[in-house]
């Protein structure tokens, strides 16, 4: 888990750093760690806090992401199984 962390970590640093240049390789790897850690999220059982580390690192990938100019989904999307990364746009789903 701790290299998940780091990976985490510095996926997000370069975001961070440069947002709207991130490059396609840069935001290909950060969505790919998104993508692991949601599948430890999701298949994680509620009560190992290894699951809720999993939640939080995903929530600030989504949130480095999403500086980033892109997205999760779409408001006109039928449900959450729609749901795909892509550069944001108005009608895109924003994190709160």
């Amino acid at each position: 888990m701790k290299s998940a962390s780091i990976a985490v970590l510095l996926s997000g640093l370069a975001l961070v750093a440069a947002p709207q240049s991130a490059s396609a390789a840069q935001v290909d790897a950060a969505i790919r760690q998104w993508q692991a850690l949601n599948s430890q999220y999701r298949g994680g059982s509620g009560d190992d806090p290894a699951t809720q580390r999993a939640c939080d690192q995903r929530d600030t990938l989504t949130r480095q992401l999403d500086k980033a100019g892109w997205c999760f989904g779409r408001k006109d999307d039928p449900d959450a199984a729609a749901y795909r990364w892509h550069r944001c746009t108005p009608a895109s789903l924003r994190p709160d």
